[in-house]
């Protein structure tokens, strides 16, 4: 305070850094923030790749769910043509035109029928627990799958394959995350290998007055002040422990863009031999629909026969048998080429687009 020689004293400084071999640039600066964005994407793809998995198997457990179901259908048509044509045997014996013995062979295809449908429908009983069981739901739960089974081509082109693979799947994205990271590091490792220079720049300032406001008016008079520019330098000698860093980082670069390619060169080869499977499969179920129209003419020719005593009740029970084979190859044949499909969308990292399930991110997009 005047009067009394107490004054009022404050001071002020700045201090300026700025590198200009080691550590300089921007894009060095955000390194620590660039690598976490990628720890980011790298856990989104694992999750996703676990997301995918999952359905998956979902998918295919439900699928053979439903192949059980038509199967136990098949059967059941199965019994009913054997019921069908062993009441009209008996009706034969009774009007003394076949032999009561010939019905023995009708009875025995009947029993052996309901004994596959027994066993049959525990199949279906076990599918439907299993598909409760993957997806954590109450195993009490009664369900039944869509017995319609429409089953459309869908057109595939191997480049398109290849470029949804690119953008969609975990492995490859998550090869490329892992290639980024190691390049970056690498960087790291040149740039420790620089000098140390940097540019400095020093400016301070003291101010005493009788009063704390007429100091901070000092304070704002900037030619009343210290400024010291400079440069400084440091130079590591016989430090090898830069360039053992340097060496480690572009191996590991390499090794890692190594696997990266054999990931890309792999990952088509699997695409053709999975478009090449669904393609076959889309074959065979024209072939299998054949064999069952086909099947089921001959069974109503010796259903025919056996009627007006041509042909006998063994050739009739074989017919019976081709066709319920015949029925299942084809319900085996369209499940196939679904299930390869599913293969093909697991396989390019699409089956969550295809689902149309999204993961949401905090910024508020999609994932799919």
């Amino acid at each position: 305070r005047p009067g009394n020689g107490v004054g009022a004293q404050s001071s002020a400084s700045l201090s300026f850094t700025q590198p200009l071999l080691q550590g300089a640039g921007l894009s060095f600066n955000e390194i620590t923030q660039t690598l976490a964005q990628r720890a980011e994407q790298s856990n989104i793809q694992a999750l996703r790749n676990t997301l995918i998995k999952t359905v998956s198997n979902v998918i295919f457990s439900y699928r053979r769910f439903m192949l059980a179901q038509q199967q136990l259908t098949i059967t059941a048509q199965s019994i009913e043509r054997s019921r069908n044509n062993l009441e009209r045997q008996k009706a034969l014996v009774k009007m003394g035109r076949v032999a009561a013995n010939k019905v023995i062979q009708l009875e025995n295809t009947l029993a052996k029928s309901a004994l596959s449908y027994r066993q049959q429908q525990n199949r279906v009983e076990d599918q439907r627990v299993a598909l409760l069981s993957l997806m954590n739901v109450d195993r009490q739960m009664r369900i039944r799958p869509v017995l319609e089974l429409d089953v459309e081509r869908e057109p595939l082109k191997l480049k398109a394959l290849q470029q949804l693979a690119r953008q969609y799947q975990p492995a490859y994205i998550q090869g490329t995350i892992n290639l980024a990271n190691q390049t970056t590091r690498l960087e790291q490792a040149e740039d420790q290998q620089l000098w140390d220079a940097s540019i400095t720049a020093d400016y301070s300032v003291t101010a005493i007055g009788s009063q704390w406001q007429q100091t901070q008016q000092q304070l704002g008079q900037r030619r009343q002040g210290n400024y010291s520019v400079g440069v400084t330098l440091s130079v590591p000698l016989g430090d090898l422990t830069r360039e053992q860093r340097y060496i480690t980082a572009r191996i590991a670069r390499e090794t890692t863009e190594l696997a990266w390619q054999d990931t890309e060169k792999q990952l088509d080869v699997n695409i053709q031999t999975s478009m090449r499977n669904v393609n076959l499969t889309w074959d065979t179920i024209a072939l299998a629909k054949r064999v069952t129209e086909l099947s089921r003419k001959q069974l109503e020719g010796e259903t025919v026969k056996v009627k007006t005593g041509i042909s006998s009740n063994y050739d009739l029970i074989l017919a019976q048998d081709a066709l319920v084979q015949a029925e299942n190859g084809e319900v085996s044949a369209k499940m196939n080429y679904l299930n390869a499909l599913t293969s093909l969308h697991q396989l390019l990292g699409t089956t969550l687009r295809q689902w149309h399930i999204d993961i949401a991110k905090q910024d508020g997009a999609s994932d799919d």
